[in-house]
């Protein structure tokens, strides 16, 4: 989204995308292109080799074909089941061309026999897989391999353009700050030892590491004022599915509700459930309290994507008691109920159900 200016769905198998303009790219290391900007070729070239040459190039099987419109103008064809004569959607093709962009003007140089599949035993390729460049704030200034990368803020990255940056979509100002008060350069350094890395961190001599393995010094440090634990949403969440074959006596039920004929009996049992679950008791217990709970059936990291009007089951014990009713159960005495089942049965049920909580796990950056 930031490279793009706007994307469209003319129809829902196929999209136009609209590139910004004056993003310009980081010189190569070889100082061959030096005044390089970001247009629709190097999308195209970044996409072909995702198709047709990565080892992940199934991953993209979705994409049937793309068209070059104009310098800033690509239109994606999606086809979602290449096994089919029809084409068919396919709705995560946006985050899978969330990716980065290679900078074509560099890597293809020169093209094997077809004159169209780039050739890559081109020496481009091997100094980029070590020096690679890009349109980003940083570029590399000095790198010794399995010990450190230095990276130095690009003076004229777009980054840095408020031109580019005040389109109010991208609310930069918000999200990122102007960089007034930032480093110039950053050391990232590669340390083998877990202990040696821990402790130049608590001595002050590294202002960032990576903590995630061990997640009780992560506790110590969250009651340490003296430190900053950062956290963002990642592509990962767990949930619980209701068995709902016939042959489950309750879960499977098909029939009307006693007390509510527009309800199946399986139904008000499984909203109670969801409603007699107490998520955030879980969460503050188990997890103290730093997951996020999933409303939807897909990454709450996905944002707007996420409907703002689903249906949402928060702890409320009066709405389960009153679904259980409805399904036929006397919820005060446990006194047994229709068809010889007992409320025991039903409670127990919400009882193994709470064992198995459907909360959201921040990806840790610490």
């Amino acid at each position: 989204p930031h490279l793009a200016e706007s994307f469209e769905m003319i129809t829902d198998k196929y999209v136009r995308i609209v590139l910004r303009d004056g993003i310009k790219w980081a010189e190569d290391p070889d100082g061959l292109f030096p005044n390089e900007y970001l247009d629709v070729h190097d999308v195209y070239f970044s996409l072909y080799i995702q198709g047709h040459i990565s080892c992940d190039n199934h991953l993209f099987a979705w994409l049937e074909d793309i068209r070059i419109i104009d310098e800033r103008t690509i239109d994606l064809y999606i086809d979602g089941d290449p096994g089919t004569q029809e084409h068919e959607p396919y709705a995560p093709f946006l985050p899978a061309i969330s990716l980065g962009i290679l900078p074509e003007h560099y890597l293809n140089q020169t093209q094997l026999a077809d004159g169209k599949t780039p050739d890559i035993t081109h020496p481009s390729w091997n100094t980029y897989a070590t020096h690679c460049f890009g349109t980003g704030l940083f570029e590399m200034s000095d790198f010794i391999e399995g010990e450190e990368t230095i990276l130095t803020v690009r003076p004229d990255c777009w980054r840095l353009d408020p031109t580019i940056t005040s389109d109010p979509d991208l609310d930069w100002l918000r999200r990122f700050g102007d960089f007034a008060d930032s480093p110039d350069q950053l050391r990232i350094r590669i340390i083998d030892s877990y202990l040696e890395m821990q402790t130049e961190f608590e001595k002050g001599y590294i202002d960032i590491v990576d903590i995630s393995d061990n997640p009780w010094k992560r506790y110590e440090f969250l009651e340490n004022p003296d430190f900053v634990v950062q956290e963002d949403l990642g592509y990962q969440f767990s949930f619980i599915g209701f068995n709902m074959r016939e042959d489950r006596e309750i879960i499977g039920n098909r029939t009307s509700c006693p007390n509510d004929p527009s309800m199946t009996f399986c139904l008000a049992v499984r909203k109670a459930i969801s409603y007699a679950t107490n998520k955030i008791e879980m969460n503050n217990v188990v997890h103290n309290g730093e997951y996020v709970i999933n409303h939807w059936p897909l990454y709450p990291k996905m944002g707007i994507w996420c409907n703002p009007d689903i249906i949402r089951y928060d702890y409320d014990l009066n709405k389960a008691k009153e679904l259980m009713i409805k399904a036929g159960f006397i919820i005060e005495d446990f006194t047994p109920s229709i068809n010889g089942y007992t409320n025991a049965i039903v409670i127990s049920s919400v009882l193994f159900l709470s064992v198995v909580y459907f909360i959201y796990k921040k990806k840790k950056k610490d």
